[in-house]
């Protein structure tokens, strides 16, 4: 893992930056949605609330982790910090990028209300989070289904239930110009091919 060389001691504000990407890293379940996708407050409360396993590296807790072993230099990092209030800060610290070739467009073209869907507009921490992919899904499925009902030598498309994640990266790179193979190769990574028997009764 890369450290910055000089590191910075935290503001308040830088604090609360800090806990919002440990939140992300560890990304809990919270009523069948990441805790990613939750407000800023309740990400830095989730933090609060497991404060004592991650100063103490719980391993148990930081194996439960999405990404652990970046979770595992949060917990450090927060320790540090928990052990000299002016420890300096080396761990790059990222904060939520929504589509971000979708966030260009909207800027370009003064465009409010997909401003807001990509999380460009101003927010405060109890503010729900904006989830571009998602909405796009819904509308995705149904293109796919649709045209599954009138062709039918496609009409397993009718039944076609694509996720967020197997859609994310073809819609954040179709901004970027990627062409239909290149959607192609990115759905085949994603999805798994079943070999059905044909013989079989179901």
């Amino acid at each position: 893992m890369l450290l910055l060389y000089k590191g910075e001691n935290l503001t308040e504000q830088g604090i609360e930056y800090l806990y919002i990407y440990g939140a992300n890293l560890f990304n809990a379940k919270i009523n069948d949605q990441s805790i990613s996708k939750k407000p800023f407050l309740e990400r830095i409360n989730w933090v609060k609330d497991n404060y004592e396993k991650i100063i103490n590296l719980d391993i148990e807790f930081i194996k439960k982790a999405e990404s652990k072993f970046l979770f595992a230099a949060f917990c450090l990092t927060l320790k540090n910090i928990h052990d000299d209030p002016n420890y300096r800060v080396k761990i790059p610290v990222f904060l939520d990028a929504t589509c971000s070739g979708i966030q260009h467009l909207a800027t370009l073209l003064l465009d409010k209300e997909l401003a807001k869907k990509v999380n460009l507009t101003p927010q405060t921490n109890s503010d729900d989070v904006q989830d571009i992919y998602s909405e796009m899904m819904v509308d995705i499925n149904k293109a796919i289904n649709k045209y599954g009902i009138l062709n039918p030598d496609y009409s397993s498309l009718a039944e076609v239930k694509l996720t967020r994640d197997i859609l994310k990266v073809s819609i954040m790179t179709k901004v970027y110009n990627v062409i239909t193979y290149g959607i192609s190769e990115q759905l085949k990574n994603k999805l798994q091919p079943v070999y059905v028997d044909s013989y079989s009764e179901k």
